[in-house]
């Protein structure tokens, strides 16, 4: 079944399509599937033909391969042609989705409960990075399975693609580079009501993506309104619209001014991205109900927010990137729950004449992980996954040595779950050790014990994440933010504008409120939530954010209510983080109940209101 969509794309190819086109002519049930495989058959041409820049030529050569008629040589490019004039299977090519249907009947459920396992740890893998040579050319990134859990929903195709490349187009248009058709504004605005009306969406939704994309072309141009307010009054609209439709999705925008990259005046720029919501809770705050979703990135655009989660005041829920999470707990946190060489949270400090905290704060992270992973999976089973992480991490790191030797670069994953097909380009050209090392050790994490030791670990963090978002919310309902602390504010000022969510002291507010509330309803997890805090002021390159900020005041009220002594956290407008090593190796002397409780006095006493209670409701 799946040989004739991978003939489909290397047809499409062959014939001078793009890789987005070709991609479309696959089901998206099966397009993950069918396109590594097509991928695999593209690689092992390029690594053995003189003309491997050549895309058509190499589609042609994989394409007749697959089909059976091996050619004898690779490099005749006119023979290839020809062949594949001759032999090409339309027939096969045009059964193919017959038989998908077919075999959709009889086992659908079976297929798409086994796509939505398979997927839960093997999304947006990265890929491979080459050199442009004619030895060695970058493939097509294409979405790994996860997506496909849920592919079938009509409302896929907009979020994947048509929103994506419309906002492509409008950033072109920004910048004074207008595209010529069909990848101007025009034609991709047109395409993304094409595909609303392929879905048959529902009236709200269509009204409300119109008048979005409306708002942000005119937001756009040159001269055009100035207000933001009506791009976010469409965004909610479109997103309580796709809400009440049962539809998983969700559509937020980034709204950027910048002067001078354009020859005439400033320029705006629009950059949506498309969610799919993986998990939906419900908070109650008293009478009040929060909604957080978890997100998972659709668009493969070459931007993204960089913390775990977000929110705004014109936005109504709390938000959780799951990628930027499962990039967090697989780089950072679960590595340091093998051992504390592991441990990265302490970085750009090669310079400082007195490093000396460094070892112990780092061996106290590791034990507090891996201490409190425990309450989430049991010990042996989080010892297992940690190891198995760094294991995983140490084989990619001896394979991207071996590559530099070939002149090839290896992007290491960030993601839980890999496609080793990935690199059957470059396998071949390592070590056998190194090849089976990185097979065995991505074979541990696939393990399905070890894979569900993850899941839980995950779980809590995003439940935890959820909460501090949520915390976001109560604290923009009850005008929280604009009342700066004084102890934030000795580090921050105060504001002295009407626009209070972008100032700094603002932001930072929000973050500390936030922060401290999660070590104060987390007993459990307390120690670990002052690793994450820990972060933005032992890593040089987080100094100067909202959370640096707000991190500084947390470890001293801390400090103040255990009765931990330390000296100045701030010397000469520099961070002094053997002070707050010393804070944290103090607090992680206290019991996860101690530390809640102080958190707890800590923020009445900033705030000077109880903190508020906040419960995750059963719904």
């Amino acid at each position: 079944m799946l040989r004739g969509f991978e003939l489909r794309y290397l047809a499409s190819v062959a014939e001078g399509n793009d890789y987005p086109v070709a991609l479309r002519t696959i089901p998206a049930i099966v397009r993950g599937m069918a396109a590594r495989g097509a991928r695999r058959r593209v690689s092992e041409v390029m690594l053995a033909s003189s003309f491997a820049d050549d895309a058509r030529h190499v589609h042609r050569v994989a394409y007749l391969r697959a089909i059976g008629r091996e050619p004898p040589s690779f490099d005749d490019q006119r023979a290839i042609a020809e062949a594949f004039a001759a032999h090409r299977d339309r027939g096969r090519e045009s059964r193919a989705p017959l038989v998908l249907a077919a075999s959709l009947l009889g086992v659908a459920g079976v297929v798409i409960v086994a796509v939505a396992a398979y997927g839960q740890l093997t999304r947006r893998t990265p890929p491979v990075v080459l050199p442009s040579t004619t030895a060695s050319v970058p493939l097509p990134t294409v979405a790994d399975p996860e997506p496909e859990a849920a592919a079938a929903h009509p409302l896929e195709p907009l979020m994947r693609e048509a929103i994506p490349m419309w906002v492509v187009a409008l950033d072109a248009q920004s910048a004074g580079r207008t595209r010529p058709p069909p990848d101007d504004v025009a034609t991709r605005h047109a395409g993304v009501l094409t595909a609303l009306a392929d879905a048959h969406a529902a009236p709200e939704i269509v009204e409300a993506t119109r008048a979005f994309l409306e708002a942000a072309e005119a937001y756009s141009e040159e001269g055009g309104p100035p207000s933001e307010d009506p791009i976010t009054a469409h965004l909610v609209a479109l997103d309580d619209a796709l809400a009440r439709a049962g539809a998983p999705f969700y559509v937020d925008a980034l709204l950027l001014e910048s002067r001078y990259e354009r020859v005439y005046g400033e320029r705006r720029r629009v950059l949506a991205s498309t969610f799919r919501v993986r998990e939906r809770r419900v908070f109650t705050s008293g009478e009040r109900r929060i909604t957080s979703l978890d997100l998972e990135r659709l668009d493969t655009l070459s931007f993204e927010r960089s913390l775990l989660g977000y929110t705004r005041p014109d936005v109504r829920y709390a938000l959780v990137l799951t990628s930027r999470v499962e990039s967090y707990l697989v780089t950072e946190a679960i590595p340091a729950m093998h051992a504390p060489e592991e441990s990265v949270i302490a970085r750009g400090y090669e310079d400082e004449r007195d490093a000396g905290w460094v070892t112990p704060f780092e061996a106290a992270v590791h034990e507090v992980l891996r201490e409190e992973a425990g309450h989430a999976a049991p010990v042996e089973s989080v010892r297992a996954l940690a190891a198995a992480t760094a294991r995983r991490r140490h084989a990619f790191e001896a394979l991207g040595h071996e590559l530099e030797q070939e002149g090839v670069r290896l992007v290491v994953p960030e993601t839980y779950g890999f496609d080793l097909l990935e690199l059957s380009g470059v396998l071949s050209m390592v070590e056998p050790e190194t090849r089976r090392e990185v097979r065995e050790a991505q074979a541990g994490l696939d393990a399905p014990a070890v894979a569900a030791t993850y899941r839980a670990i995950e779980e809590a963090e995003l439940l935890s994440i959820a909460r501090h978002e949520a915390q976001h919310r109560v604290d923009y309902e009850d005008d929280r933010i604009v009342a700066v602390p004084d102890a934030l504010a000795a580090y921050t000022g105060r504001t002295e504008s009407e626009d209070l969510e972008e100032r700094l002291a603002e932001r930072s507010n929000a973050e500390l409120s936030a922060y401290l509330s999660q070590v104060a309803r987390e007993p459990t997890r307390a120690r670990s939530h002052l690793v994450e805090i820990s972060r933005f002021v032992m890593n040089r390159e987080a100094w100067g954010m909202p959370e640096s900020y707000a991190a500084l005041v947390i470890f001293e009220v801390l400090a103040e209510r255990l009765g931990l002594v330390h000296g100045p956290v701030v010397v000469s407008r520099r961070i002094q983080r053997a002070e707050l090593a010393a804070i944290f190796l103090g607090a992680r002397a206290r019991s996860g109940e101690e530390l809640a409780q102080a958190a707890r006095e800590a923020w009445r006493g900033l705030y000077g209101v109880e903190l508020p209670e906040l419960v995750l409701s059963p719904e």
